[in-house]
């Protein structure tokens, strides 16, 4: 087996080790161990490739780990075809992207939202609508384009202005038939999360004001049409 492999292998050896203790495969976190995993997606067929893509698509931890920033990237290739794989098209890479819910992601996806394919950008900026998870330097990117009079910056910044990231999730239904108890860490991460969508949505409500200011009074200046 080549060094290009030693981290997977090793990653393959743990994964037998935890099923003993009944536990399932931890979670990658590693961007390095990640490299590896697509390496072998892309590589010849091998009775490995199958779950190095089932880890690559169900078990990268996302966020702002090294591995969500190799994953972010490699679906961005997948979307703009630089890379072809059958088990990811372009559907499914906007949909992972979507779950990643901010750091590298947000950073692809305003890449895409702002490329010259027409198409890729309005899928990108659909996505985007979605999230909450906006650095400042992601709101100064779509801040900078607005200004430069890109419309699918205007269109991005005009949906945060109405919420559509909350308004438009899925009803919830009347009645709730099974209610579960929540584990404590589980109570603690939404807790720990909490304060980055206030922060996100402060600076996304600091630059909405001038939003709203040029969407009141029609002014024309910008030439956003």
């Amino acid at each position: 087996m080549g060094v290009i492999l030693e981290l997977y292998e090793a990653y393959l050896q743990e994964i037998i080790e935890r099923s003993k203790l009944g536990l399932g495969p931890k979670p990658i976190d590693q961007g390095n161990l990640l490299e590896e995993i697509i390496n072998i997606i892309l590589g010849p067929q091998t009775p490995k490739r199958n779950d190095a893509v089932k880890h690559f698509i169900y078990n990268t931890v996302p966020g702002t780990t090294s591995a969500a920033s190799v994953k972010a990237k490699f679906l961005k290739k997948l979307i703009l075809k630089s890379e072809i794989i059958d088990e990811i098209d372009q559907k499914f890479a906007f949909e992972l992207l979507s779950h990643m819910k901010g750091g590298p992601s947000i950073e692809v996806l305003l890449d895409l939202a702002f490329d010259k394919d027409a198409i890729i950008a309005e899928q990108a900026a659909s996505v985007l609508k979605t999230q909450v998870f906006l650095y400042e330097a992601d709101t100064n990117r779509l801040e900078e384009k607005f200004y430069a009079g890109n419309k699918i910056a205007k269109d991005i910044l005009e949906s945060y202005s109405e919420a559509e990231f909350f308004t438009r999730l899925n009803k919830i239904p009347e009645k709730i038939k099974v209610v579960t108890m929540l584990p404590l860490k589980v109570i603690f991460l939404l807790t720990y999360f909490h304060p980055a969508i206030r922060r996100t949505l402060g600076r996304i409500e600091n630059f909405m004001g001038n939003v709203l200011y040029l969407k009141r009074h029609k002014m024309k200046s910008h030439n956003l049409r």
